[in-house]
């Protein structure tokens, strides 16, 4: 397992929005709204679109080689799952604004964030989200799962620093037959459960300000229906298949998952 540097904390959350999409060309017209309106909102911040090869450049520079390896042992089929690992790899390395491509701000950030803010945690609104991220591997934690659809930090931030860990372990050690595919697979390996249960361990030790995300700050989950069964209607339109649908292995071999 490749050693994952400890950055030192940053004092604040940079005034960066970061979000990947597999393509900077051609975007869907909803998507390039809502990046427009998300500029447009964020006057005095910068905003990033990185794309497949910006990724690996990215975690290249940082983290180097062994750890871009990690990142390819996860199957592109699974992008969401490759989005995770690096969301979390973005973060602790720069900070700042990541949201996921559907997501969005209805308020100017800088009216929302506080100067001493260095990691945001937010949980699902159960009365507009009934049932989501209550897993029951979750069934200890109250409300269930900590949201990584955004991830808001300080550079060098501890929790990272723990999810990295995890799912890195997780990554390498991954056995389709126990963890599971598609839906499972993600959530436990990558996804909400491996984020929850690392930042849980250690939330006590390090500063946060744990908020209802679109009430609080108007960071929205989705600018489509996610109720919606119709794929035209919610955000799955906006995956070339949506890992949900996956019955293959998350991870590719790895000699260590036979260890």
């Amino acid at each position: 397992m490749p050693n994952i540097t400890t950055i030192a904390m940053g004092e604040r959350i940079p005034k960066v929005i970061h979000q990947t999409y597999y393509t900077k060309t051609n975007l869907p017209v909803p998507l390039q709204e809502n990046i427009n309106r998300i500029r447009l909102l964020n006057p005095g911040w910068e905003h990033r679109l990185y794309d497949d090869a910006d990724i690996e450049g990215i975690i290249l520079q940082h983290y180097g080689q062994d750890m871009l390896d990690i990142y390819h042992l996860i199957d592109p089929a699974y992008g969401a799952a490759r989005a995770d690992l690096f969301r979390y790899l973005l973060i602790y390395a720069q900070g700042g604004v990541y949201l996921d491509m559907k997501s969005t701000t209805t308020r100017p950030l800088d009216e929302v964030l506080w100067p001493d803010d260095h990691y945001i945690l937010s949980k699902w609104d159960g009365n507009k989200y009934y049932g989501w991220g209550l897993h029951p591997e979750l069934a200890g934690i109250e409300r269930g799962e900590f949201q990584q659809w955004h991830v808001i930090a300080a550079a060098g931030h501890p929790f990272l620093h723990a999810v990295l860990e995890q799912v890195v372990r997780n990554i390498l050690h991954y056995k389709a037959a126990t963890i599971g595919v598609g839906f499972k697979g993600v959530i436990r390996t990558t996804g909400p459960l491996a984020y929850t249960f690392a930042i849980e361990a250690i939330r006590p030790l390090h500063p946060y300000r744990q908020v209802e995300i679109e009430h609080d700050l108007g960071v929205i989950y989705s600018i489509y229906d996610s109720s919606s069964a119709d794929r035209n209607k919610n955000h799955r339109q906006i995956s070339k298949k949506h890992y949900t649908e996956l019955d293959i292995p998350l991870i590719k071999y790895n000699p260590q998952q036979a260890a």
